[in-house]
């Protein structure tokens, strides 16, 4: 299978493409440049240029296991990346000024937090970082979570899956995936209920109901964006639905979408006209 970024403006519809054949599992953008996860570590590109290996180019303590990342944002005030690892049991920070590569969770920390609140299948993760507060969901353990200094702690969630709003850490919800933080309020896909739901201090409320096959979110430029039934939705800052607008939607199967800069999102999707093409020219 082959992939390609496209980056597009939605105000002119304007796109351009990147192609990479790797399998991006994450990304995040800096301005126009995208840093990726791999299964075999961290990629970036720069002015159009694929480096799959920019790894390399970190400097840690230990080295890392990089097939255990499974999502990434950035930070635009701490000017880094936040990485989810291990299950969800650990966050990392990419200091993009030093390049350091750090895990913010003690070992043991991690340890003791993955057998009490993690699930033992691998998962689906999704990460926001606000420049204060980091918040993660783990998909398969229908838990999200939130750093407290240099602790994990849940954030809403009892760990089974369904349909129950009470206080927040006895909480059913449903494959929670996309997550952000605003300077207001906290906000996630419970992707299992197709709901938009947000939490301020120990509430937790409905943005938008009946959303099929919810996975993304982002909050840019006080506008909600989100991926609902392979379509990139955008929701405005008055926040109802005569405000929802498509914003981009294609033949092809979108992963992950991340804004960034004015009118501008970038968009992870698979490349069937590539696909086909390999696939005659093999024939």
């Amino acid at each position: 299978m082959a992939y390609k970024f496209t980056k597009l403006n939605y105000a002119n519809n304007k796109k351009e493409f990147i192609g990479v054949d790797i399998k991006p599992i994450d990304f995040c953008c800096k301005n126009d440049e995208i840093y990726f996860i791999h299964e075999n570590g961290l990629g970036k590109i720069s002015d159009g240029v694929v480096n799959s290996e920019w790894h390399d180019e970190l400097f840690y303590r230990e080295v890392p296991n990089f097939s255990s990342l499974t999502s990434i944002t950035y930070d635009l005030k701490q000017d880094c990346l936040y990485l989810v690892s291990n299950g969800g049991s650990q966050i990392v920070k990419v200091s993009l000024d030093l390049l350091e590569y750090e895990e913010i969770i003690s070992k043991d920390s991690a340890r003791n937090f993955r057998k009490k609140y993690l699930s033992e299948k691998d998962s689906e993760t999704y990460i926001h970082s606000n420049g204060h507060v980091i918040v993660w969901s783990v998909t398969n353990s229908h838990r999200c979570f939130i750093m407290d200094k240099d602790f994990a702690k849940p954030l809403i969630g009892c760990g089974k899956g369904g349909f129950s709003i009470s206080q927040l850490d006895k909480s059913r919800i449903c494959y929670p995936k996309g997550i952000l933080v605003t300077s207001n309020f906290i906000c996630f896909n419970d992707s299992g209920n197709n709901k938009l739901r947000g939490i301020k201090k120990d509430k937790c409320f409905s943005i938008i109901n009946d959303c099929k096959d919810l996975s993304d979110l982002s909050f840019h430029r006080n506008k909600f964006f989100f991926l609902s039934e392979n379509c990139l939705h955008m929701l405005s800052s008055e926040g109802d639905m005569k405000h929802l607008f498509e914003v981009y939607s294609g033949e092809n199967k979108i992963c992950h979408f991340y804004p960034s800069g004015k009118d501008v999102i970038y968009i992870l999707e698979e490349d069937n006209a590539t696909k086909n093409e390999t696939e005659t020219e093999s024939g």
